[in-house]
């Protein structure tokens, strides 16, 4: 939503075949629609599987219906093609996965990507489960860009961070500096979650 709201034509992929969520949280529709598992199985074709959502900007290329087995179907050329197509249509792609350390799947798809963000349950997700993550996505040459830490607490948090990702704003416990912007390159981004 951030790279839409700046302007910038945006597709998500829900690559979580297995448990898919984003058709949930960004369509209003209800029942099953057709989306990747149907486009990489040669059913259906891009332009009918891309949903427009209620942010200017955003469409989201759903999971379809649930997979017999997902790591077959992005270990194929199809993905591939399907990116490529998508990158000469969008702005920015990102492609939001199951987590790694649960199914191999994501080392298919981080494969792809120009940059990997890690996402990490902030204070919760032990410190080894995420080096095993690290390690499971250098194996697979992800190029990890950085680490998402979600479920920050709001109230009554010492020091905490936030971080504006092109707002180039920094602060740390109330004091703000101000950040030199770095352009963003037309990228494909996984989104991985570590559990």
């Amino acid at each position: 939503m951030s790279l839409a709201q700046q302007g910038f034509n945006t597709v998500i992929i829900d690559a979580d075949l297995r448990e898919p969520r984003l058709k949930q949280d960004l369509l209003a529709e209800a029942g099953p629609v057709a989306g990747l598992t149907e486009l990489l199985s040669g059913q259906i074709s891009l332009g009918n599987t891309l949903k427009s959502t209620a942010q200017n900007n955003l469409v989201l290329l759903p999971a379809g219906h649930t997979a017999a087995d997902p790591a077959q179907l992005l270990d194929n050329i199809e993905f591939s093609r399907v990116l490529n197509e998508l990158l000469r249509n969008f702005d920015r792609v990102v492609i939001d996965s199951p987590p790694v350390n649960a199914v191999s799947d994501v080392l298919l798809i981080a494969e792809y990507a120009q940059a990997t963000l890690l996402v990490v349950q902030a204070g919760r997700t032990p410190k080894r489960v995420v080096h095993r993550a690290i390690t499971q996505l250098h194996k697979a040459r992800a190029r990890i860009a950085g680490f998402v830490f979600n479920r920050l607490p709001v109230r009554g948090c010492g020091a905490g961070y936030y971080y504006y990702y092109y707002g180039a704003r920094y602060a740390r416990n109330g004091s703000q500096k101000n950040l030199k912007a770095t352009p963003a390159a037309k990228l494909t981004v996984a989104s991985v979650d570590v559990q």
